[in-house]
């Protein structure tokens, strides 16, 4: 890391040095992807032991962020129509007791930009990042370990795309026979 940080103040130093200005770039979009620092479940010892299995439960969101003070969401995507919308969804899920908190992820699609980006600050005063993708996320807990999140049924029942995907396509081959009390 310290070389990282060597080899940037030395590209800087030199760019400022021969009169250019860095460029500036503003978007309002988070970077996609987990982030690189939450990647050290890659490098775990994964021998025969049982207590060093890359991922292991950790219980629900809910537990995992109990000491939390205050969720700031800072970022989420067209497919919420509201920022109260997006507020009931994250105290919903704070209430939630069947998503899956583990200490590396579970799931094997890949994640692009997150629908959902914000910061957890808990009583002691740190703080840490929430991403989360439909169903999937992560987050850092109050000792900056990054948790990985499963919500599938939770996102089912109240995530507008889960909710869409339950409703039946318009025009489908074979729609349900109206009930006997609607057949004249």
């Amino acid at each position: 890391m310290h070389i990282n940080l060597l080899i940037g103040f030395l590209i800087a130093s030199a760019t400022i040095a021969s009169g250019q200005l860095p460029s500036v770039v503003v978007t309002n979009v988070p970077d996609f992807g987990i982030p690189w620092e939450a990647r050290s479940w890659l490098h775990r010892d994964q021998t025969n032991s049982q207590e060093s299995a890359w991922s292991k439960p950790l219980g629900s969101f809910s537990n995992a962020v109990h000491n939390a003070r205050q969720i700031k969401v800072r970022y989420f995507d067209r497919r919420w129509s509201s920022e109260e919308g997006v507020r009931q969804y994250m105290e919903g899920l704070l209430r939630d007791s069947k998503n899956e908190v583990s200490t590396g992820p579970t799931w094997a699609q890949p994640v692009m930009v997150p629908e959902i980006e914000g910061s957890i600050t808990y009583q002691d005063g740190t703080a840490g990042r929430l991403l989360l993708w439909g169903w999937v996320g992560c987050f850092q807990d109050s000792g900056h370990h990054w948790r990985f999140l499963v919500l599938q049924d939770y996102f089912r029942e109240n995530h507008p795309m889960g909710q869409k995907s339950r409703a039946q396509p318009s025009g489908a081959a074979n729609p349900p026979p109206p009930p006997a009390s609607e057949v004249r």
